[in-house]
């Protein structure tokens, strides 16, 4: 708040879209407006920080939580879709099966959305690999976690009919101190390294203010 409150006499709802847009955080129009016109209290257009604060609330309360909800809804449509196998033309035949790949994945620290893991990146660690058919690798993003993780598809050993011939197996893990954010892999030169086909690993970590690079190979 004190950051976009520059001259300390509040804050209009114009400056709040801005920094909602500046922050990539979902809000339209109308939704900002009538929260801003609940929270400004005295009716003068500005906010003040309690005003702000509450402003806040009520847009996780009744914006981000809805649409929580609201995707919840979604996921549990296509997941009975899934379930029941039946195919854009109406075939029974097609069968979805679901797969839980890996699980046990913890947060060192309590934050505001604490969720991991994040993201999922399929990647190919060389550009060979895809040629030959294989199962992509995975690269894992921590998304309020303080690690990243990388997953390798290895032959299924026993497995019983119907399932897929391989399975993912932890390949290795990346810790920081510090958030781990969106996740990058690419097979692109840099100023350390040119591209030999093998990818690299961008990490970010917020509160060391860096972005790590890794190579596969």
């Amino acid at each position: 708040f004190r950051s976009i409150d520059v001259d300390r006499s509040g804050v209009d709802m114009f400056t709040i879209r801005n920094a909602l847009d500046t922050l990539d955080i979902e809000c339209s129009d109308v939704e900002l407006a009538n929260l801003f016109i609940e929270a400004d209290a005295d009716g003068n257009g500005l906010l003040d920080l309690d005003e702000f604060q509450q402003l806040m609330q009520r847009f996780h309360r009744e914006v981000q939580l809805r649409r929580k909800s609201l995707w919840l809804n979604v996921l549990q449509t296509l997941e009975a879709a899934f379930v029941k196998g039946v195919s854009s033309g109406g075939n029974d035949k097609l069968v979805w099966r679901r797969t839980t790949i890996s699980s046990g994945f913890l947060v060192k620290r309590v934050g505001i959305n604490p969720g991991a893991p994040g993201f999922v990146y399929p990647f190919y660690p060389h550009e060979s690999l895809r040629q030959q058919g294989l199962p992509p690798h995975l690269f894992v993003a921590g998304d309020c976690a303080d690690a990243a993780y990388v997953f390798r598809p290895v032959k299924r050993v026993g497995g019983v009919k119907g399932e897929l011939g391989f399975q993912y197996q932890l390949l290795a893990t990346f810790g920081f101190e510090g958030t781990v954010g969106s996740l990058a892999v690419a097979r692109i030169d840099t100023m350390q390294s040119v591209d030999d086909g093998w990818v690299k690993f961008f990490i970010p970590v917020y509160e060391c203010d860096r972005v790590y690079m890794f190579k596969y190979g």
